[in-house]
Order: structure tokens, then sequence, then C-alpha cells
């Protein structure tokens, strides 16, 4: 693989909390993980049960970036196998950590009597949510953009190369940020957990909707939406008949299934 190809793997793509059952088998049960990587370099966004299944993708990585949208559970449930990651890597956590329990939240994450085993974790890197850019290994920048979501959410702006991709997991649009921000994005992956009819009773929760993902999609000329953080409620049967109405909206429009690839050139 060159230095100028991207791989997007999307290893969880449910909201709030994992389900199992036949019922949901095409789209998966894992919450949200997503993973971005070169030959040897893996950037992860967020760290949700999706990661249980990462141990392979990671294996010959000797630099791990892990990047937090936020941190509630359905966002780091992941991170309790911590041998998933090589112990020959590089693994770095980059988070808005003081605006949440401590600088050091990772390893309250691992804090007794809740979990019995300490990792030995690398570099945990605070990072600021105004926009300001972070240039990591390959060619990828990060830069972080505050959400309106409980508990100080983030929106992930990633560029790969030419391409930039928006991470907008958990999110409702109160346009408090610059959204114009996305206009030519070559891929928006957007929290679509209610439709509009849902939503008027869920206002506040800190979540959007598919259709306002294919609104922003439209206005903005995005090149690709990935609809994520499913509702939990919602089975197979269900989202593909959301997704094939979304894809009236939005034609570039694809529901993420755990297992979903993208390469990126």
């Amino acid at each position: 693989m060159s230095k100028e190809q991207y791989t997007l793997y999307v290893l969880g793509s449910r909201g709030s909390r994992p389900v199992h059952g036949r019922q949901f088998e095409i789209f998966g049960g894992q919450t949200s993980c997503f993973i971005l990587k070169t030959e040897r370099h893996a950037v992860i966004i967020d760290c949700g049960t999706g990661l249980f299944d990462a141990e392979e993708l990671l294996r010959d990585c000797d630099v791990i970036d892990v990047i937090f949208t936020h941190v509630h559970y359905d966002h780091v449930m992941g991170m309790l196998d911590f041998s998933i990651f090589p112990k020959t890597a590089r693994v770095s956590f980059f988070g808005t950590f003081r605006e949440w329990l401590s600088y050091d939240t990772i390893k309250d994450f691992y804090r007794h009597p809740f979990w019995p085993v300490q990792p030995n974790i690398g570099a945990i890197c605070e990072i600021s949510n105004d926009g300001s850019r972070y240039n990591l290994a390959d060619g990828f920048v990060l830069s972080v953009y505050k959400a309106n979501h409980p508990d100080n959410g983030n929106i992930i702006s990633i560029a790969a190369g030419a391409k930039k991709l928006y991470f907008m997991f958990d999110i409702e649009i109160d346009r408090s940020f610059d959204i114009a921000m996305l206009k030519d994005c070559d891929y928006l992956i957007f929290d679509g957990m209610f439709t509009d009819a849902e939503y008027a009773g869920h206002v506040g929760w800190g979540h959007s909707t598919v259709e306002e993902g294919c609104r922003l999609a439209s206005v903005y000329n995005c090149k690709e939406l990935l609809i994520t953080h499913h509702n939990p409620k919602n089975n197979d049967d269900t989202l593909l008949a959301l997704e094939k109405q979304a894809k009236v909206r939005f034609p570039n429009t694809r529901f993420c299934r755990a297992g979903d690839i993208f390469v990126i050139e």
C-alpha cells in the first residue's frame, strides 16, 4: 500500500449500546469505532465495542493514534480489552480531556473497583476543539470542533492526503459552529440516530436525523454520506427501509455496516 492510499474501516456503527441477534446481522450491533489506516499506521476514531474486532487490523501497526469524539460508554467500551493494541506499537490518545473527568480520563477508565486490569498506557494528548490543526504521521491532519452533545462532544475532521473526512458521530445540529466547513468534503460520516419525525420527542438528547444528514450533504456538495450511530431499536429491515428513503434525498448515501471498507485515493 502506498503512503498516498488510505483505507477507512467501519468496525462499529451502532449508537448508545451494543445489540445482538439475527435481526441485526446486516448492519451489526457493535458500537462506534472507525479506523483510518495506511500500511503501518492506524488512526482510530472512538473505541466502542467495534474495537474488539480490530486486533488483526492493528497487528502490523507501528503507530496507533486514538481520537475520541467524547467518552460516553458506547464510545470507549472497546478499550476494556487492551490486548488489542500491539505491545510494540506507539499508542497515543487524543481528546479534550480537561473538559471531562480529569486530564487523565483514560487512566480513570480503568480505575478499581470497576476494572481489575491496569494497562501500560502511552502518551495522552490533550487537544483543543477550536479547529486547531494537528499533524499526525503519514499525511493525516487532525482538526477538532466542539459539537452540541451532552458532556462536551467533538466533531473530528481528518485530512487524509487530499481527501477530507468529517466524523459527526454524536451531534445535535444547532448552527453554533461553521457548518459551511463541510463544503466539498469527500466523506461525511453523520449521526442518523433518529428520523425527523422521531426527533421532535428527543430534542436535547444530542443526536441528529437521517434527513438532516441528507440535507447537509446536498447543500454542501459532499461526495459521500455515511450514516452511523444507528438506533439500537432499529433492526435490519428498518435500517434498510430508511437507507432506501435516504438515497432518494441524497443518492450517495450509505448506512454504515460493521465490516464496511472504503479505499480513499
